[in-house]
């Protein structure tokens, strides 16, 4: 059906998947939709918004004022029933201890790419939170903002532009006996202490180390890469 235009202002048409008439007008540099059932509901709606915007009394849209934390709190409400106590509880501390303090402020529509991974940067410097915590917080984020954009509360997802944080990979240096002793001996203090286990003669303390060290032959040889035999350790 041809588009038809009321006054010079907007555009009316009909959406035949979805039944519905809509019309466009712009305002604010930006441009609105309206929909109804009929043509003469929308020309109706649109005149009266013109009309509005006109003497600036528009008011504003969601997706103009909503922010960060309106649409976060609004997402986990809508999703919390089915989901796990343990993802409740994770997704909870992303968004109110991570996500909300650095951006929570912020509109919706005027989300970018650059705000979120600053966002990113300063969380990583006031919290010191591991490479993979920060994972978890991006992806509470991406799923959020994707449903986001499913709901039309968003033209453009940022979270298409921005880069997922990396995991740092750390390699463990072998150890040598004498540094593997050494952290079984502070083990076996702490054991001894907690259970309330005295040892009074040094020589049982080195039985017990033996027999540690035989329990863990495989870890050790995993650790430094060596193999000893029973009478080389001791």
């Amino acid at each position: 059906m041809a588009k038809k235009r009321i006054n010079g202002e907007g555009t009316v048409w009909y959406v035949a998947s979805e039944k519905r008439y809509r019309a466009q007008y712009p305002a604010g540099g930006k441009r609105r939709t309206i929909s109804g059932k009929t043509r003469r509901e929308v020309e109706l709606k649109l005149r009266d918004a013109l009309a509005k915007r006109d003497t600036n009394t528009l008011e504003k849209s969601r997706k103009e004022s909503d922010t960060v934390e309106d649409f976060l709190l609004f997402w986990v409400s809508a999703k919390t029933p089915g989901w796990q106590f343990k993802t409740i509880e994770r997704v909870n501390l992303d968004i109110n201890k991570f996500i909300i303090p650095e951006i929570g402020s912020v509109k919706l529509c005027d989300l970018t790419a650059e705000k979120i991974e600053r966002a990113y940067v300063n969380i990583m410097k006031k919290h010191g939170i591991s490479d993979s915590s920060l994972l978890h917080v991006h992806s509470t984020l991406r799923t959020a903002l994707a449903r986001a954009s499913k709901l039309n509360r968003i033209a453009v997802n940022p979270m298409l532009s921005v880069e997922t944080p990396k995991q740092r990979k750390f390699y463990a240096s072998p150890l040598t006996m004498v540094e593997w002793t050494k952290s079984a001996v502070a083990k076996w203090d702490v054991m001894a202490r907690e259970y309330g286990v005295t040892l009074t003669d040094e020589s049982n303390k080195k039985v017990e180390i033996a027999l540690m060290a035989d329990a863990a032959l495989f870890d050790i040889h995993r650790y430094t890469g060596e193999k000893w035999s029973v009478a080389q350790r001791r």
